[in-house]
């Protein structure tokens, strides 16, 4: 196999690897026992998400039962599927209205490092959560 070929194959794999984490996420948000869970063991009041995207959406609509969904953070300042009443920022829009109590899930797998480290600019680290870390 060439040094081509082989990096074909391995994104090829990566990409599969991230498909088989975001379906299992999405399964594990269906599951309100286990969200009620999370909510009440991590004592969250509150709670920001980050990304606009299917993950994203789907979080909202798994935790906004059992907390405050202060708003959704997107780079892009928009959801993929509009949501009546659900307020979106900018990443400089939540730097300077973030609460500082509340915890950000980040939803974008494959984006999820390079979102930490901005975020981590403006807020404590101890506050943001990756979405296939808190199940």
């Amino acid at each position: 196999m060439s040094d081509i070929e082989r990096k074909i194959y391995e994104d090829h794999i990566r990409k599969e690897e991230l498909y088989q984490i975001r379906y299992e996420l999405m399964g594990m948000m269906l599951n309100q026992v286990l969200i009620s869970l999370i909510v009440h063991k991590r004592k969250w009041e509150s709670i920001y998400i980050y990304g606009g995207g299917y993950i994203g959406i789907q979080a909202y609509r798994a935790f906004s039962p059992y907390a405050n969904v202060v708003g959704m953070i997107d780079r892009t300042g928009g959801l993929m599927i509009p949501i009546d009443g659900v307020r979106v920022y900018s990443l400089e829009e939540f730097a300077t209205e973030y609460d500082r109590k509340s915890p950000v899930i980040i939803t974008p797998i494959e984006a999820a490092p390079k979102i930490y480290e901005d975020l981590a600019n403006s807020i404590d680290k101890e506050r943001i959560y990756y979405i296939n870390e808190i199940f």
